[in-house]
């Protein structure tokens, strides 16, 4: 495996802003032996010109165009499907790859001799300024949550044997594949950044993290049909898919109550309740996760509890899981 062909697939939808910087951070990799295949998913602005433009350069690079907008999760499968690589990757359109990013990912699922790899990245803003790092975690919290972030590579088999992307589940497609393939393939963690995600007005993540966003509801829901798939298929517990069911229930109970009262709340929840919590969760978090215990074990299960009550009709899955966590140290550790 001295120097195989890595597929490179960009799906595009009106993505005319950033996608030229996108194509040209593909390009200049300096892993030379790629395929940047570009799924034009009937872009009605500039996006298709943009595309044939950098494709009359360089001819590692292959258009696709959809006969109708079928979203990401389809555009992924017509991508990889024909893709001509032994590993894959994708990225967005408002995207880049650092230089040495595909190399960097290919070494390591060599050397390391896993299956699927995945790195660290940066934030940035719509001017391209950088807002912070993400220091992803380990693939084992796969279970309670997406870990993988933006920036993988995968081996073809893997892509095979999990038969593609979902595609009844929009916006939750890629944590749906991870947790699949996590259950099958080896998975790592690279703890270097390569990457640089984009944060702005029209972004899909930036829609599905506002709470007043409909698309929070069908992100929540979409999670909860993923679980009761995966739940399906592998062998979990029956204790622990019974917990994390229940959770994304409540999960979406909490999103539907923001919006019916979004002007009710909205001002002392963004201003005042939400930062309060945060606060009282990290100081939980430090005390008890991390094992720095500065009070006593009775006054920490008196903690839980009270902020349970407190907080419980705005507590999200990842407050619900920390706090689970909280409460299964300290009855481990009397």
């Amino acid at each position: 495996m001295n120097n195989p062909i890595i597929s490179i697939i960009l799906p595009v939808y009106n993505g005319e802003k950033y996608l030229s910087q996108s194509i040209e951070s593909c390009l200049n990799q300096t892993y030379k032996n790629i395929e940047l295949i570009i799924v034009n998913d009937c872009s009605t602005d500039t996006s298709l010109a943009i595309a044939e433009k950098y494709q009359k350069k360089d001819n590692r690079i292959k258009i696709i165009n959809n006969t109708a907008n079928k979203k990401l999760p389809a555009s992924l499968n017509i991508g990889h499907k024909t893709a001509v690589g032994d590993f894959f990757t994708w990225t967005s359109d408002d995207n880049l790859y650092l230089p040495n990013a595909i190399e960097l990912m290919f070494n390591c699922i060599v050397d390391q001799k896993v299956d699927f790899v995945y790195a660290d990245f940066i934030q940035i803003n719509d001017e391209g300024k950088e807002l912070r790092v993400f220091k992803l975690e380990q693939p084992e919290e796969l279970i309670w949550r997406n870990v993988v972030g933006a920036c993988f590579m995968y081996s073809k088999k893997v892509y095979v044997e999990n038969k593609g992307y979902n595609e009844s589940l929009f916006m939750v497609e890629d944590y749906d594949f991870w947790l699949r393939g996590f259950m099958e393939f080896k998975f790592y963690h690279i703890n270097e950044v390569v990457y640089k995600y984009r944060i702005h007005q029209d972004s899909l993540t930036n829609e599905i993290n506002d709470n007043n966003s409909e698309k929070s509801i069908i992100f929540e829901k979409n999670k909860l049909k993923m679980y009761l798939d995966i739940f399906e298929k592998y062998n979990y517990p029956i204790v622990l898919r019974e917990m994390i069911i229940e959770l994304q229930k409540k999960n979406i109970v909490f999103y539907k109550k923001i919006i019916k009262n979004r002007k009710e709340i909205q001002f002392f929840y963004k201003k005042h309740f939400r930062d309060s919590y945060k606060k009282h969760l990290f100081c939980l978090k430090n005390k008890y996760i991390k094992g720095v215990r500065q009070e006593s074990k009775n006054q920490g299960v008196y903690s839980f509890f009270i902020m349970i009550l407190l907080f419980r009709n705005v507590m999200t899955l990842n407050d619900y899981k920390t706090s689970l966590k909280v409460l299964t140290h300290n009855i481990l550790n009397k």
